[in-house]
């Protein structure tokens, strides 16, 4: 993985922002009034690294702000590095609601851990797909033509960033192991860009949303990079919700998630994660998921 200094002494490891501690935990909330709570958590939210293109702390913190006041409690924020790390949390109890790629959840849902809570609406779409993008300039037309060239993944368990380009060499009958000269893995879909753009590998599989939010956002971030497949739609990554947690307590967030256009905190967090709104998802929408996922080896 490839780091670069942060510009906020805060900023987690999400994409903008992968030279930060792996792991971090808020367990303190304070009011309005300045005091500290440390009162017993009603909500432990967890957030995977790479599952929104959002760059600094400060968008979860918001978003944490808002559950705690429409909740009434303290809303502890954990943040990990991976998507394994953030389905371990909620398969051990840890975490109650979490941020999730669609590939993690297809996983969870296998292990009846997780169920979906709400999914993001960004752009008018819950879908998304996997971009195989390469510098401008390089020699190919099409994925078969990256055999035998320099690969970037994002996480071992993403769809968008590892699942669907090894389902991709599949379907032309290679190995995946072999397809690609050398693969690496970015821990950050801003990472893969980056890792293009730099000449250290030739081509990389990312997140559309994080694509299209540098390309509204950040154009910089994209210059010199180019799309050279897109994969189908899949259901977008979801917001889920552990299996055991009381039905009331599931409720009382998933109204607060899809309420928050009407809450100035809320539209404000929203903005920030460049999501319209959160709305009712169901299970069928990662059925394309689950079927890539299929023809693709557990990974190390």
């Amino acid at each position: 993985m490839w780091r670069r200094p942060t510009c906020l002494a805060l900023c987690i490891t999400l994409p903008g922002c992968p030279a930060s501690p792996p792991s971090l935990e808020l367990d303190a909330r304070v009011t309005h009034h300045g005091s500290v709570e440390r009162s017993a958590p009603v909500l432990r939210l967890a957030v995977g690294a790479m599952t929104s293109p959002a760059t600094t702390f400060d968008s979860y913190v918001g978003f944490k702000e808002y559950l705690e006041r429409k909740l009434d409690g303290r809303v502890t924020l954990v943040l990990r590095r991976s998507y394994r790390e953030v389905n371990e949390l909620l398969v051990r109890g840890e975490a109650d609601v979490a941020f999730v790629c669609s590939g993690a959840y297809v996983k969870l849902a296998t292990r009846h851990v997780a169920e979906i809570l709400v999914v993001p609406r960004i752009a008018g779409h819950t879908t998304y797909r996997s971009l195989i993008i390469v510098r401008n300039g390089l020699d190919v037309g099409n994925f078969a033509e990256l055999r035998g060239r320099r690969f970037a993944f994002t996480d071992p368990d993403s769809n968008t960033g590892r699942f669907y380009p090894t389902h991709r060499a599949r379907e032309l009958g290679l190995d995946p192991a072999t397809f690609f000269t050398s693969t690496v893995y970015t821990h950050g879909h801003d990472n893969s860009i980056a890792a293009v753009r730099s000449g250290r590998v030739d081509a990389a599989a990312i997140d559309s949303l994080v694509f299209d939010y540098f390309a509204e956002r950040d154009p910089d971030r994209i210059a010199g990079i180019q799309i050279l497949e897109r994969s189908p739609e899949y259901g977008i990554p979801p917001v889920v919700v552990r299996s055991a947690v009381d039905p009331a307590l599931r409720e009382r967030v998933r109204t607060a998630l899809l309420e928050m256009p009407l809450d100035a905190l809320g539209r404000g967090v929203l903005g920030e994660l460049r999501i319209e709104t959160f709305v009712s998802g169901h299970d069928e929408m990662y059925q394309g998921v689950r079927e890539i996922l299929r023809s693709v080896p557990e990974s190390e």
